[in-house]
């Protein structure tokens, strides 16, 4: 903020200063984009470095844990109906797999 004060004091003596006013404007057109830079460098980065954290803090100790308890619940409720699921799976698979064998067995020996 100082800086921005500084700047359009600057300006504020080029308008006052009259016969050298284009020195002065080069010597402003040469420095603007150097406080410019220590400007963004110096004040709007750490700005936002510091929002991002703190939003980032709030994320991690608010949202996400509520978001994860949902994804557990769903997990563990999807977890108990495929080991159902399997569970039955399990218990057809010699029926399975006689079945199958069988049929494969009927091809290989029966007459063409």
């Amino acid at each position: 903020m100082g800086k921005i004060i500084i700047l359009l004091l600057i300006l504020f003596l080029v308008l006052v200063q009259g016969p050298n006013i284009k020195d002065i404007g080069e010597g402003i057109k040469q420095e603007f984009p150097v406080i410019l830079e220590k400007i963004w460098e110096e004040e709007v980065i750490p700005l936002w470095k510091t929002m991002i954290n703190k939003i980032k803090d709030w994320w991690n100790s608010s949202v996400w844990p509520f978001i994860k308890s949902i994804f557990i619940r769903e997990i563990e409720e999807k977890k108990l109906e495929l080991e159902q699921e399997f569970s039955k799976q399990k218990e057809s698979m010699p029926e399975l797999k006689d079945n199958l064998w069988g049929s494969f067995r009927e091809l290989l020996i029966s007459p063409f």
